[in-house]
C-alpha cells in the first residue's frame, strides 16, 4: 500500500506511482545535500505522522520503501505483512534516522561536504537513533519539528574535504588566524659554527691524551707493585779487584 504527504490511501495492492525509489537514485549516482537532506527527513515524518494517526506502522523503512515522485514529493510503500518483530512508533524514527544517517553518509563519500559534529542535524539523528527507545522522540511530529529547528540553526563549519585541505596547507599564514606565530630556532653565523667544532676538537682530543697517560701511569704503578721484593742477603757485590798483575818476560 502507498501513502504520500497530501493524504493516505490503503489499498491492498500497491498503488502504481511514477517516480523512482531511493535506492534507484543512490544507484544513478544522486546524492542529496543538507537541505534535501532536511527536506526529505520532513516529508518522510509527515507521512508516518498520518500513518501513525490511524494505526499503521511502517516496521522497517529502507531506501527501495521511499518513491520520489516527478513532482518532486516522496511516497512510502507500506508492507501489508508486517515484520515477525512488534514495531512501534519509536522503531519508525529509528528507521528513518539510519535512513537519514546513510544518505547522509553517501553524500559525503561521494564529494560532498559531510555533516559536522557541531551540526544541529547530528543530534537530531543521533537522539531519533538512541538504543533504547524511550530515549527517542515520542512522535514524528516531534521528530520532525527537531528537523525544522535544525534547517533554521547556523551550522558550524564541517571536516573539509581532502583536496580543500591539501590546498590549505599551501598557505602560509592565515590572514585572521589568532595562532602566536612560532620563531625559528636561532642560527649561529658561519665563522663562530666553525670556531665551535675547533673548540670541540681540541676538547676531544685533549680528552684522549689525558685518558691515555692516565692509563700509561696505572699500568707502570701497578707493575712496580707486582715486582718481589728484594732482601739484603740477596744482593751479590763483586769481589774487590786487586792490583794489576803485570805480565813479563
Amino acid at each position: 500500500m502507498l501513502a504520500t504527504t497530501s493524504v493516505l490511501r490503503r489499498v491492498q495492492e500497491s498503488t502504481p506511482v511514477q517516480g523512482e525509489s531511493l535506492r534507484e537514485l543512490l544507484a544513478r549516482g544522486v546524492r542529496p545535500d543538507r537541505t534535501k537532506l532536511i527536506d526529505w527527513g520532513s516529508q518522510l515524518l509527515g507521512i508516518l505522522a498520518e500513518a501513525h494517526a490511524e494505526g499503521l506502522l511502517h516496521g522497517d523503512l529502507r531506501e527501495e520503501d521511499v518513491i520520489l515522485t516527478l513532482d518532486g514529493h516522496l511516497a512510502v510503500t507500506f508492507d501489508p505483512f508486517p515484520a515477525e518483530e512488534p514495531s512501534s512508533v519509536q522503531s519508525d524514527l529509528y528507521s528513518v534516522g539510519c535512513l537519514l544517517w546513510r544518505l547522509a553518509f553517501a553524500a559525503s563519500i561521494r564529494g560532498g561536504r559531510s555533516l559536522g559534529a557541531r551540526d544541529p542535524l547530528v543530534k537530531v539523528l543521533a537522539r531519533a537513533t538512541f538504543a533504547n527507545p524511550a530515549a527517542r522522540y515520542q512522535s514524528a511530529a516531534e521528530m520532525a519539528e527537531a528537523l525544522r529547528e535544525a534547517g533554521q540553526a547556523a551550522v558550524a563549519p564541517g571536516p573539509r574535504r581532502l583536496e580543500e585541505r591539501t590546498a590549505l596547507s599551501n598557505v602560509a599564514e592565515f590572514p585572521h588566524s589568532t595562532r602566536p606565530a612560532v620563531s625559528p630556532p636561532p642560527q649561529l653565523p658561519k665563522q663562530e659554527e666553525g670556531d665551535l667544532w675547533y673548540a670541540m676538537v681540541l676538547l676531544v682530543a685533549s680528552l684522549l691524551l689525558l685518558s691515555f697517560a692516565l692509563a700509561t701511569g696505572w699500568f707502570i704503578l701497578d707493575r712496580d707493585r707486582s715486582a718481589p721484593p728484594v732482601s739484603g742477603a740477596s744482593i751479590l757485590r763483586a769481589p774487590h779487584p786487586g792490583p794489576s798483575a803485570v805480565f813479563s818476560r
